[in-house]
């Protein structure tokens, strides 16, 4: 009972931080596709679309996207509504990226942190230290002609996780993993989840003269 209690209260006070950025991910995108969808783990996967700066560049679910969008990430769920939650991005996300040239791009100091510490994760007691961990419901599978694009908060665009030093098209590879909540048990299961590389096409363009 504590534990839950506990848990009640860290998403409120989460929610007091994030729910800003939450509204920012909440708006449909229409009738367009994500620009990448992971494999499904578990009856869950993770969709991911990217955001500009201008009105013009509000959403951006086809690739390739632009070097500065920053991206949206949202899980779907092919076995109804669950609830998933995601630690700090030193735990749960991590990002690679090949040039136009196939070859490595460098990672910024934000690109480094990023992921530092993915493969320590084994268990919930591993990320569930401060207020550090969100909590999003995926309650659908995803479609791609309708409906919205609610996520957890954007994340970096690539030129800041990144040297995009080159013109030209680049790989993006990003690795997510988070824990399923099953509340059917007592105490509550929280199994880990993670998801294999998605890909996504980033274009740097030339620029203007």
């Amino acid at each position: 009972m504590v534990g839950r209690v506990f848990e009640s209260e860290l998403i409120q006070r989460l929610m007091k931080i994030t729910y800003p950025l939450l509204l920012l991910c909440s708006i449909p995108l229409g009738r367009i596709s994500a620009a990448g969808l992971s494999e499904t783990n578990s009856g869950i996967y993770i969709a991911i679309a990217g955001t500009g700066s201008g009105p013009e560049r509000s959403f951006v679910a086809d690739e390739p996207i632009r070097f500065d969008d920053r991206l949206l990430w949202c899980p779907f769920s092919k076995i109804g509504p669950v609830e998933v939650k995601y630690p700090d991005r030193i735990f749960w996300i991590r990002v690679k990226m090949a040039g136009p040239d196939g070859k490595d791009v460098k990672k910024s100091s934000l690109g480094e942190g990023l992921g530092k510490k993915f493969d320590e994760v084994r268990n919930y007691a591993d990320v569930a230290t401060g207020w550090t961990i969100g909590g999003i419901t995926a309650y659908g599978d995803y479609e791609p002609r309708g409906g919205g694009f609610t996520g957890g908060p954007p994340l970096p665009s690539p030129k800041e996780m990144f040297e995009m030093e080159a013109v030209g098209i680049y790989t993006l590879q990003i690795e997510f993993q988070c824990f399923l909540i099953d509340k059917k048990t007592n105490p509550w299961q929280r199994k880990l989840i993670r998801f294999a590389p998605v890909r996504i096409k980033v274009e740097k363009p030339e620029p203007k003269k």
